[in-house]
């Protein structure tokens, strides 16, 4: 959330850059209004407003990411068997968000089963 208008902005991604180094990613997410405003609407600021500074902004810093770790993106053309063929979770009306991986393995028995409580009271 960089605001180019003030200097401590500046400063601060300044500090975190020399103390960090490479370790830090290039892009930078702008703060906007459109990305305080998402949570109100109940929806990720991508889906909200595909084009605002802050979507573009995330999916650049999420493209980072994935080169960055060598993470797989969901594709038509990814072969059967492949992660990106999995259709993964579906954000708000139905679209994707994107990065899918598998799920850690011994997630089932790091839950208690059954549930100790019930929603009907």
């Amino acid at each position: 959330m960089y605001d180019a208008r003030t200097k401590l902005a500046g400063q601060v991604a300044q500090e975190v850059r020399e103390h960090f180094g490479d370790l830090v990613f290039r892009t930078v997410v702008p703060r906007s209004v459109r990305l305080s405003e998402a949570p109100s609407f109940g929806e990720p600021v991508l889906t909200l407003d595909p084009s605002a500074r802050g979507s573009i902004s995330y999916k650049l810093l999420a493209a980072e990411a994935e080169e960055r770790y060598g993470l797989r993106r969901r594709g038509a053309d990814a072969p059967a068997g492949d992660l990106r063929a999995h259709p993964g979770p579906r954000g708000p009306h139905g679209r994707g968000f994107g990065t899918v991986s598998r799920p850690p393995e011994g997630l089932d028995d790091a839950w208690p089963r059954p549930v100790p409580w019930t929603a009907e009271a």
